[in-house]
C-alpha cells in the first residue's frame, strides 16, 4: 500500500510489471521504430524525448514511466499494449 494507506495506482502497478519485462519493451520499441521506417533520433524527435534518452531506453538503460511509454506509442501509432507484449 501506497502513503495514507491506499492500494497502489495503476500506474505504480504497471510501472512494476515494466521493471520485469523491459527486454520485451526495449524489442518492440526497436522493431516497431524500423517498421515505421524511422531513425531513433526520427522517433525522439516525434516523441519530443533527447535522441540519447531514447537511446538508452532502446538500449535498456533506462525503465521508462508509463508516460514516456504513452508518448512513444503515440509517435509509433501504436497502442501501449504493443510495446508491451
Amino acid at each position: 500500500m501506497g502513503s495514507g494507506g491506499r492500494a497502489g495506482t495503476v500506474n505504480d502497478c504497471t510501472d512494476n510489471y515494466l521493471r520485469g519485462n523491459m527486454a520485451t519493451v526495449e524489442r518492440n520499441l526497436k522493431r516497431l521504430r524500423k517498421a515505421a521506417g524511422l531513425t531513433q533520433e526520427q522517433l525522439a524527435r516525434r516523441a519530443k524525448l533527447s535522441h540519447g534518452y531514447y537511446q538508452r531506453l532502446e538500449m535498456g538503460r533506462h525503465d521508462p514511466p508509463v508516460s514516456t511509454l504513452r508518448t512513444l506509442a503515440k509517435a509509433l501509432g501504436v497502442k501501449v499494449t504493443e510495446l508491451l507484449e
